[in-house]
């Protein structure tokens, strides 16, 4: 434990609105504190630390040692910025676990406290093999750490007022001991804030197992797990719980979707739990056990945080920073394995789009527009494409996409955008002052993006990475690029011929982080063989897989 005894030094809680990005915690090396920095300067003030799922019990101890490289690497940097736990309850989480890990890293000074109590939070659990009240947030309590809990139990749709009576808040997407009163651990209202994917039906009870018995080693505990990501709960459904925490769903439709969202803001009066509310840049994945897209195309991201902004959630956790297997990832794309074609292309800019919507969350108004900016992004081929080398198809929800490029403008005032898409010019198209999303149909070829005052040319861009029909695999993941009207086009590296060449950036224009993969990783050496253990191998066999010198396990999928 970081403090022998919690309760006479906890973690001062976060004040007000935060923002949080959900962190896959795994075996690939990374550097912590570029991570930590990256996430920072653009308005991000912690991460969650998705822990459980996929194949736990082969990769416990790697993914035990990742969560403490993070804690250490966020005190090294003597900043405030918190790290709780999501506990991924997809898989056979024990109550133990969630415990030693609360325990451990409740109090760390890094560990995000809210209201004097830890936050804690998962991705599902609703049905977990134990109480979040009793067996939890209870024996937290009695360990010293109180819990705010703010689970994601449902992302289909907002609970009944009263059905998790335990929870803090609701989230819509071991050795907890161990890490609980580090200095990174993020806490909130002097608690420790924890949170879960999935876990209701945790084979222990998250109040008594859990939250009492770290509240009795000093780790009181902010519980906010994501028990359901369908739908609402009732009202008082997991009364142990501080808030509830939903993801996000693109299957339901962005219009389900939203509903879903505001059915979860409605239970706030009638509970008085806290609300945390996922927001993702897109969704697609393209292994043997799991073929999907994103059926709300273009309206996830911008359409989800102007929503957002009019339902105003108590959090909100960007799911995800560093998912590449389902594309959902803000930040740099470093780690990414060999057979992970999609995952390659850069979301850089959306991290810089969605900055700006963290200061409006958190200040309650969008902020003044000093910088122009531009954004755009688009799929590299079209539906009609046909992949030369793909058993697995296209996935059907990319057939609800539309083959467009989308632009966000953000301006101090009007101005026309004109886009070249292909050899097709289109006609001007005027846009009002503030923050603006529009698209056109796009052409195969480069894309080139200008913006436009009368006669003036404000800023310019054309992105590296082409749009092609000439493809041996399908990929439902999108590019991402900006510019701005300071410093002309912001340049982002071709990522798509190879995770270790890029294109060589304009120097003449600021550039941001590099999105190429540090150390690239290839299938023949697997140094991260639990990708491949979870069937994530494209090779998808057993056969093929030995070869690549992987162990085989014919495990189920994963989620989160």
């Amino acid at each position: 434990m970081w403090l022998s005894n919690q309760a006479d030094a906890v973690p001062t809680s976060i004040q007000g609105k935060f923002v949080a990005a959900h962190w896959m915690v795994s075996g690939v090396a990374v550097d912590y504190k570029e991570h930590i920095q990256l996430a920072q300067a653009n308005g991000v003030d912690a991460f969650a630390l998705n822990f459980g799922g996929w194949n736990l019990d082969t990769y416990r101890e790697i993914w035990l040692k990742s969560i403490a490289d993070i804690f250490a690497a966020a005190q090294s940097l003597n900043s405030n910025f918190r790290l709780f736990f999501s506990f991924d309850l997809t898989s056979a989480l024990t109550r133990q676990e969630v415990l030693d890990l609360c325990i451990k890293y409740g109090a760390h000074p890094n560990h995000l406290w809210y209201q004097n109590k830890m936050f804690l939070s998962t991705f599902e659990g609703a049905n977990a093999p134990f109480n979040w009240d009793t067996d939890i947030k209870a024996v937290l309590a009695a360990s010293g750490l109180p819990v705010y809990f703010v689970p994601m139990f449902n992302q289909w749709q907002a609970p009944a007022p009263n059905t998790y009576p335990f929870v803090d808040g609701l989230f819509r997407w071991t050795n907890p001991i161990k890490y609980g009163a580090h200095p990174n651990h993020l806490w909130y209202q002097n608690k420790m804030f924890l949170s879960t994917f999935e876990g209701a039906n945790a084979p222990f009870n998250w109040d008594t197992d859990i939250k009492a018995v770290l509240a009795a080693s000093g780790l009181p505990v902010y519980f906010v797990p994501m028990f359901n990501q369908w739908q609402a709960p009732a009202p008082n459904t997991y009364p142990f719980v501080d808030g509830l925490f939903r993801w996000t769903n693109p299957s339901l439709g962005f219009a389900n979707d939203i509903q879903v969202d505001a059915d979860y803001a409605a239970l706030r009066p009638a509970t008085g739990k806290t609300w945390m509310a996922g927001v993702a840049p897109w969704f697609f994945t393209h292994y043997n056990s799991k073929n999907w897209g994103n059926p709300e195309d273009d309206q996830i991201f911008f359409d989800k945080w102007e929503r957002l902004l009019e339902l105003k959630p108590d959090f909100i956790e960007l799911v995800t920073w560093n998912d590449h297997g389902e594309s959902s990832y803000l930040g740099p794309v470093e780690g990414v394995i060999e057979d992970q074609t999609w995952a390659r292309l850069p979301h850089d800019a959306l991290l810089d789009l969605s900055s700006y919507y963290h200061t409006a969350f958190k200040t309650g108004s969008k902020p003044a527009i000093t910088e122009e900016k531009a954004y755009y992004f688009y799929r590299t081929h079209s539906l009609n494409a046909k992949a030369t080398n793909d058993p697995l198809g296209l996935p059907e929800e990319m057939k609800m996409q539309k083959d467009h490029i989308f632009v966000i403008t953000m301006l101090a005032s009007a101005a026309t955008v004109v886009i070249k898409s292909g050899s097709k010019t289109y006609d001007p198209i005027s846009v009002p002052a503030g923050v603006h999303k529009i698209g056109v149909p796009f052409q195969l070829g480069t894309q080139t993006v200008t913006v436009h005052r009368g006669n003036t040319q404000v800023m310019s861009g054309t992105c590296a990475t082409p749009i092609s029909d000439n493809i041996q695999l399908y990929n439902g993941n999108i590019v991402a690029d900006m510019m701005t009207a300071k410093g002309g086009q912001v340049v982002v590296p071709d990522t798509t011929a190879s995770p270790t060449t890029s294109t060589a950036p304009d120097t003449t224009a600021p550039t941001r982080p590099s999105t190429t993969s540090k150390t690239p990783i290839t299938s023949d050496s697997c140094p991260n063989q639990d990708r491949y253990e979870r069937k994530d191998c494209r090779k998808g066999d057993k056969q093929s897989c030995e070869a690549a010198n992987c162990s085989w396990s014919p495990l189920e999928e994963g989620s989160g």
